[in-house]
């Protein structure tokens, strides 16, 4: 992902709906992120939440 937020900030986001994480990177759409999320980490952001989760 070359967007602001990345990964790190993505699983300090917490609880932030996708749709509010989408815009604040500026993705089109919670769809576009996820894709482009998937595609750099290898699994879908829900995954990365509850793997990453402290």
């Amino acid at each position: 992902m070359r967007r602001p937020s990345g990964g790190a900030a993505f699983s300090s986001a917490g609880a932030l709906p996708l749709a509010d994480i989408a815009a604040t990177a500026r993705f089109a759409d919670h769809a576009h992120l996820t894709h482009r999320f998937h595609a750099h980490y290898g699994c879908p952001p829900s995954e990365f939440r509850r793997t990453t989760r402290h």
